[in-house]
């Protein structure tokens, strides 16, 4: 059986953020770092996050074992949600530790050439190239027309960036680095206002992360401080219900002998007093804007695009995911007696229409909806509407799954259904790689001015991802019952 396509497999990996539970003392604290940050930058954000002396030298275990400082967070072996312990102790003499540097340079003629030298740990990564420029008498930092590309590890750098100057590089590798290959390259520069703009939008974008940041933290904080606020109203709210109920207790066991004979009111009866109690303090949920998901059976009224966004949206986990309510584990414990059952296989449903998502080299997206009785070609006619007359005919389609076939375009082909087609099926949501055939595949490849364009994080699996803390609860609080001596004193 055909897999079953995850249109939330179009995130980029090196975007993605990992959290892991830091262990320091006796306190646990969640921390987020990108997967392509080294442990030796996670460690530093961890030490940021506990406010740990920056002389100081962090360390990470993991299961007992120290993790290397220099490795991805990607390649260490780490599940999300890991628990690490992190150890501090004096750096020493270790500030004076040299690394030995292996510079690969990629000339703007695509010449190379390889340049070694002795450093120390904690030199800036500008003065390094500086360094690597006079011992070998070449010019590095000064490329008419060009900018440099620093590659360290997992990190990169430009000339153009503000931290090229202040960056240095301890502070991506540690100080457990004997030997390190770093690489060097240029990139043309069109003019002086590009370089600018660049600047200003890099500016921009770290503004608006940290800006988002603090947001995030104060979020945290209020919701701490109001979940405390409604556990002490709701603790000293309870004490005088509690206390009301055991004298009203008393009071009806000592009268009630001496009023045996006189004539009381008619009392209420418990069914008309719960609906007047239900329809005094029933109130209902607000309803909370959801994302519409991908698997909508509606038909767009025209074509969705998508353009690759640079922004990092991280979701930060609530502690609430992180608690198990009684509903979650009796539908666990139901799931798995019900996995142990025998079933028997259903019968495959056809969809009722399908949504089709064509991806192209420039990591753009095109969201295209179909009936159920449309046709192969049909696809490729609405396609071939959207793109540039320079890639019409020039073109070729793939699935976007493993081993990646080629579709045939051929008249019995662009003729079959889409629930008869051999790749398609019963499968609602068809991803498609589309390839230029002969030719520059640099894009862009979709007429702009057909389409309004949106950014990736506007999909609708990432706006579920990112606003999944508002949804409502599955079940709602069951009412609650009343005590068993009321009712026997209004039967009374």
């Amino acid at each position: 059986m055909r897999p079953h396509l995850k249109f939330a497999a179009f995130s980029n990996p090196c975007n993605m953020s990992a959290s892991f539970n830091v262990v320091y003392g006796n306190i646990t604290k969640r921390v987020e770092a990108r997967k392509s940050d080294t442990v030796h930058q996670l460690t530093n954000i961890c030490m940021q996050k506990y406010k740990i002396d920056s002389n100081m030298r962090g360390e990470l275990h993991y299961n007992g074992k120290r993790l290397d400082s220099s490795l991805p967070i990607r390649l260490a072996n780490l599940a999300n949600n890991s628990r690490l312990t992190l150890s501090v102790q004096s750096v020493g003499d270790s500030k004076d530790k040299n690394v030995n540097v292996k510079l690969m340079v990629v000339f703007p003629d695509n010449k190379t050439h390889t340049f070694i030298s002795t450093v120390p740990a904690n030199i800036m990564l500008v003065k390094l190239v500086e360094s690597m420029e006079k011992s070998n008498n070449v010019d590095l930092m000064e490329v008419p027309g060009y900018y440099m590309k620093l590659s360290v590890v997992n990190t990169q750098l430009s000339s153009l960036d503000e931290r090229f100057t202040t960056v240095r590089l301890n502070s991506i590798i540690g100080l457990d680095v004997s030997s390190l290959v770093i690489r060097l390259s240029y990139s043309r520069v069109d003019n002086h206002e590009t370089v600018l703009k660049q600047k200003e939008i890099v500016k921009k974008q770290l503004e608006e992360q940290q800006k988002w940041n603090e947001r995030r933290e104060l979020e945290r904080v209020e919701r701490e401080r109001q979940s405390a606020q409604e556990r002490e109203l709701s603790e000293t709210r309870q004490e005088p219900v509690d206390e009301a109920n055991s004298n009203e207790n008393e009071t009806i066991s000592k009268q009630a002998p001496s009023n045996r004979f006189v004539d009381q009111p008619p009392q209420p009866s418990i069914s008309s007093v719960s609906s007047r109690v239900d329809h005094t303090t029933h109130v209902e949920p607000n309803p909370v804007a959801q994302p519409t998901s991908q698997n909508n059976s509606q038909k767009p009224e025209s074509a969705e695009y998508f353009i690759p966004s640079d922004k990092r949206y991280i979701y930060e986990n609530s502690d609430d995911d992180y608690d198990m309510t009684v509903t979650q584990a009796q539908k666990y414990h139901k799931l798995i007696q019900d996995s142990a059952a025998r079933k028997a296989p259903k019968q495959a449903r056809k969809p009722q229409s399908y949504s089709v998502r064509i991806k192209f080299p420039d990591r753009s997206l095109l969201q295209l909806a179909f009936a159920a009785d449309s046709k192969f070609g049909q696809i490729l006619k609405e396609l071939d509407h959207y793109i540039l007359p320079a890639y019409k005919e020039n073109y070729h389609l793939k699935v976007a799954y493993p081993p990646f076939k080629k579709l045939e375009f051929s008249f019995s082909a662009n003729n079959t259904r889409l629930d008869e087609h051999g790749e398609f099926g019963s499968n609602e949501n068809i991803v498609l790689l589309w390839e230029v055939t002969d030719g520059d595949a640099s894009g862009p490849f979709i007429d702009t001015k057909l389409v309004n364009a949106k950014e990736t994080t506007e999909l609708p699996e990432i706006q579920l991802e990112s606003n999944r803390g508002q949804l409502p609860d599955d079940t709602q609080k069951p009412q609650g019952k009343k005590s068993t001596w009321l009712q026997k004193t209004f039967k009374k």
